[in-house]
């Protein structure tokens, strides 16, 4: 679908001025939908409707498998992943897989401890050695894997693997809640986190938080200025 409205202040681009508006709201902090019971506020009608069901005891979110309900449509998504077992949130460094993406970033701990191929320029650490070496190469500027589509060059077999399905529109990476479908991983992730409403870039310096980490150092910008001006 097209998406005529371009944000200004990042790439994002939206079907509709209203969501557009919505969005800027991430941006410059404004937060117009104000709580009658309590302090909070909100940049958008929605979050604040889905708010103010809290203070009425109303879930709206009702599971197809069981009785249960919810106030949130992410939690509803995080108890239903109970029922199917999915677990999409997959370390890099083993096989293991997680419902939630805290519970992966808890594991990655664990893994810490394993790296034992050092980088001797910049002294990052890897659990394998065909890792490190791919590392490297970002050091050297050595690009190896050539597209044979096109003249690009790439320092990674992964980095030409994601190039490549943007010539043959290739989208293995498909959404187990909508029908969209990705050609990055990473693109899946990010576009889940507008099903679970999970924000995981969070601010050092307010309580805001952000689904893409180019969401949080657009806002750091004014914390920035901010501080510029004290």
């Amino acid at each position: 679908a097209e998406k005529p409205y371009r944000c200004e202040l990042c790439p994002q681009t939206f079907r509709k001025l209203e969501f557009l508006t919505i969005h800027i709201r991430e941006h410059t902090g404004e937060t117009p939908y104000k709580c009658k019971r309590c302090p909070k506020r909100f940049s958008s009608s929605r979050s604040f409707v889905t708010h103010t069901r809290t203070h009425m005891n109303e879930r709206p979110y009702k599971c197809e498998l069981c009785p249960e309900s919810f106030f949130y449509p992410n939690h509803l998504t995080r108890h239903i992943q109970r029922h199917t077992g999915e677990k999409p949130y997959k370390c890099e460094e083993c096989p293991k897989a997680f419902a939630r993406s805290d519970t992966l970033n808890d594991h990655m701990q664990t893994h810490k401890s394993e790296r034992i191929h050092k980088c001797e320029h910049c002294g990052k650490t890897f659990l394998r050695r065909s890792i490190l070496t791919s590392h490297m190469l970002l050091h050297g500027g050595e690009n190896p894997y050539k597209c044979k589509l096109c003249p690009k060059t790439f320092n990674s077999l992964g980095k030409l693997t994601n190039h490549i399905r943007t010539h043959t529109d290739e989208k293995p990476f498909k959404c187990k809640l909508c029908p969209k479908a990705f050609n990055e991983s990473f693109k899946l992730k990010c576009h889940v986190r507008t099903h679970t409403g999970e924000k995981p870039y969070k601010c050092e310096h307010c309580p805001r938080a952000f689904a893409h980490k180019s969401s949080l150092t657009i806002h750091n910008e004014i914390h920035t200025i901010e501080m510029l001006y004290k």
